[in-house]
């Protein structure tokens, strides 16, 4: 559960930091390389089921690979994800 909303978490960041579509435009380097810290170091203890039960690497690999596809799905339909973003 604590690795998907990591993950989730994540992927939210990178979503809203833009309003266009989060691929067009680069992340800053602090923020490229403390996601991917994130990620390998929370996959590393919920592997080795450090301060949790152990994960299989197939479970971990299933969950990323989700949260990137509904990041994707999400990120391309810009009529979900603008107006629930928008402040007006």
């Amino acid at each position: 559960m604590f690795l998907m909303f990591l993950f989730s978490g994540l992927a939210t960041v990178y979503l809203v930091r833009t309003r266009d579509h989060f691929w067009k435009i680069r992340p800053g380097k602090f923020l490229l390389i403390s996601i991917i810290a994130d990620i390998l170091i929370v996959s590393f203890l919920a592997y080795f089921g450090i301060f949790m039960e152990p994960l299989s690497l197939e479970f971990i690999l299933f969950l990323a690979s989700s949260v990137v596809a509904f990041m994707i799905l999400l990120g391309s339909n810009q009529n979900i994800r603008i107006p629930a973003i928008r402040r007006d």
